[in-house]
């Protein structure tokens, strides 16, 4: 009896260990739950567009999804961007005024890998290829006139954000886009960012 007692103690103290270390190791989330990581990003972007010489106002809206880990510390993500971008620019002469502009909408899925640096800070490169729609109107104090064109265009960039909270991040961007068709022109872009974690 004395035996078979102590078995029994020992038995239920080791369950008892068993328990309180169980109570302290945090539960392992169920596979494919979604991380924060891995949630959709949407925001947008500001500032300027650059071509010969010319200086053009930029928007442009972004909805970015993880896929994965490409690395250590690289990861890669899907990037959808809808951008508009108008130039435009005028003159008076002894003749009358002089006046042209484009507008150009584009559509541009994107590669973007993203190297997290110090813990609120990450750099990114994009790599993207789309279409461009552009609309060009001349006013001339003899008439005026206007034209549209359809192209390919590309996206190549490279930027940096700050995460001010889980859910919150800004930064800045710097692009460099060809055109290619009846809008054949390379441009250069500066916007700043605001993207949210949905």
């Amino acid at each position: 009896m004395g035996v078979r007692g102590s078995a029994v103690a020992g038995l239920a103290l080791a369950l008892l260990a068993a328990r309180a270390e169980a109570r302290e190791v945090p539960p392992h989330p169920a596979v494919g739950a979604p991380s924060a990581e891995q949630a959709l990003s949407a925001g947008g972007l500001v500032g300027f567009e650059f071509a010969s010489g010319t200086t053009g106002f930029g928007l442009r809206l972004d909805g970015e999804l993880p896929i994965q880990a490409i690395g250590p510390k690289v990861n890669l993500s899907a990037l959808g961007s809808l951008g508009f971008t108008r130039f435009s620019d005028s003159t008076s002469t002894e003749f009358g005024d002089y006046s042209q502009s484009t507008n150009i909408f584009k559509l541009v899925p994107a590669a973007r890998f993203t190297l997290p640096l110090a813990p609120p800070v990450a750099v990114y490169g994009d790599a993207g290829l789309g279409l461009y729609w552009a609309r060009s109107s001349i006013d001339t104090p003899f008439g005026s006139s206007s034209n549209g064109a359809v192209g390919v265009t590309m996206r190549f960039a490279a930027g940096g954000l700050y995460h001010v909270n889980d859910k919150l991040r800004v930064g800045v961007e710097l692009g460099w886009n060809p055109y290619f068709g009846d809008f054949s022109h390379d441009t250069f872009s500066v916007l700043a960012a605001l993207m949210v974690r949905l």
